[in-house]
Order: structure tokens, then sequence, then C-alpha cells
């Protein structure tokens, strides 16, 4: 075995190391994080937190349909504004999360489901929306794309 075959397997050897080291985006760690983030957004929707929401939208622009009313492509300044003043005509209440799935691909994207049944605020009248929110895995975390509320 020459000297240059065996820097080469030294070097195969090494960056097989250093690969297996990394943690890949569809991970197991990948997937707590996910589980971490759904529950966080369930908890932040519930309270009616459009601000606990802020961090995890996407810096690049984002869809919003808030019941029948669209938003496409809005910076996180404004998902915020509009989330409050649509989550201000609600009182708070619990959400169910309904489905967490890592879809994989590249960039990696996940899909999350919600269920909430909140009271309009100031009357008794109490409605059902299913929550869809869209996700893509940046080198940093997981990023709000696009948040869709049906009644």
């Amino acid at each position: 075995m020459t000297a240059r075959s065996r820097l080469r397997g030294w070097i195969q050897a090494l960056a097989a190391l250093i690969l297996a080291s990394v943690v890949p985006a569809g991970s197991a760690h990948a997937q707590t994080d996910l589980s971490t983030l759904t529950e966080s957004i369930a908890r932040a929707w519930s309270r009616g937190d459009a601000e606990a929401l802020t961090p995890h939208l996407s810096d690049q622009g984002l869809d919003l349909s808030l019941d029948g009313e669209a938003h496409t492509g809005v910076s996180r300044r404004q998902a915020r504004a509009a989330l409050a003043g649509f989550l201000a005509d609600w009182d708070p209440e619990t959400v169910s999360v309904r489905q967490s799935e890592n879809l994989g691909g590249e960039p990696v994207r996940a899909l999350l489901e919600f269920g909430w049944e909140p009271t309009a605020r100031g009357t008794p009248e109490r409605r059902s929306f299913v929550i869809f929110v869209s996700l893509q895995r940046t080198l940093e975390a997981w990023r709000i794309e696009e948040i869709r509320v049906f009644s």
C-alpha cells in the first residue's frame, strides 16, 4: 500500500466520521425539534399570542389564509399583525394537534394540522376551525411558510 493510497483511506475514513457526527435534517433530532415546535405553535395559538409565533415565521415571506381572508408573500411583521387581528376576535381556547408530519425532501418540509373550537369574543358563538401549517427546514430551524385556517 502506497503512502498516497493510505492517505486517501484516512481522508475517506475522516470524511465518513464527520458525516456521521452531523445531524441530518431528517433525523430523530429534527423530528423531536418538529414535535417541540408543533406543541409551541399549539400553545401560542391557544393563548391568541401572535407575538410568540413570530420567531417561527419565514423571513422570506409567507402565505396566510385566515378563514377566507388571503394574504400572500407577506413579511413577518405583516403576518404577525394579520394573525393578531384574527386571533383578537376569539377567546383563548385549547388547540389540539391532529397531525405533525415530516415530509422529507430537499429542502425538508413538514405539515402540521390542528383543531380549534374557540368562542367569538363577547358572544356565545362557538366555531370549529382546522389550521394547516406548512414548514420548511432551514439550517437554523423549522420556519413557517404558510398558515391556512378553515372553518
